[in-house]
């Protein structure tokens, strides 16, 4: 039993079937036990013996050629193929030139031209530029109408209610029916309510319209007051009080 460093013999073994590389599992099991155990000798765990000659002389099985496609890589096996092309050799497909005079229209409150439009103010100088003025103008109905020319191309139209939270009530009587309700957080509904529909227009109809305008509507509400409001380019300001009207109407 050798129970501390393997012999000179027991080394010069290992290494030639290291070298054969055709060493099977029990071989493998039993050189390893005997070599680096100290304390177990296996005098019985040996693998068949085998002589070195035999060993050269057995050749490995063969294996079928791999083959590779185009875009797929090559393994450790198989060099990477290198080609070598011309600028000449390539063809290089010309995508289709566009038309010379390509046919579309621009919506006239969009496009930009050469001239001035009539609704935008002209560029002088800021100093003969006169200061905004907020005019105020009562209607025949008794609306008040508060208007400021501030020489943008976005305009802001919106509807002032004196309608606030303090109006609400726990009980109020409806005169038609005389039924009593509550009017506590309507002031707050009507602010979420606001440009979903109307009785002319549904909701996508509202939107569409807003995009067609180039606009923003918001709604807000206070202890005070209530605001309808719209922002629009200039020239569709038209457009935008027939949508804020339909809108408080409902």
């Amino acid at each position: 039993a050798n129970w501390g460093r393997p012999s000179q013999q027991q080394q010069q073994e290992a290494y030639l079937e290291q070298q054969s590389g055709i060493m099977n599992v029990a071989a493998t099991a039993a050189r390893a036990a005997r070599l680096y155990s100290p304390r177990r000798p296996l005098h019985n765990i040996r693998a068949p013996s085998r002589s070195f000659a035999a060993a050269q002389t057995q050749a490995p099985p063969s294996e079928p050629a791999k083959t590779y496609s185009e875009n797929e890589f090559p393994d450790r096996q198989e060099p990477p193929i290198i080609k070598r092309t011309n600028a000449a050799d390539v063809s290089v497909t010309k995508a289709a030139k566009p038309p010379a005079n390509p046919t579309y229209t621009i919506s006239p409150t969009r496009c930009i031209g050469t001239e001035r439009p009539a609704h935008i103010p002209p560029n002088v100088p800021l100093e003969s530029l006169e200061i905004p003025d907020t005019k105020i103008t009562t209607l025949s109905n008794g609306v008040r109408v508060g208007s400021m020319d501030t020489f943008s191309q976005v305009s802001s139209v919106g509807v002032l209610i004196d309608f606030g939270s303090r109006h609400e009530l726990d009980q109020y009587t409806i005169p038609s029916t005389n039924e009593t309700v509550s009017t506590a957080g309507v002031n707050h509904l009507m602010e979420l309510l606001a440009f979903q529909s109307t009785k002319n227009h549904t909701g996508d109809q509202i939107r569409n319209i807003m995009e067609n305008l180039g606009g923003a509507s918001f709604a807000t509400s206070s202890r005070e007051q209530m605001l309808y409001c719209v922002d629009v380019l200039r020239p569709n300001v038209k457009e935008a009080f027939n949508l804020l009207g339909d809108v408080i109407k409902c």
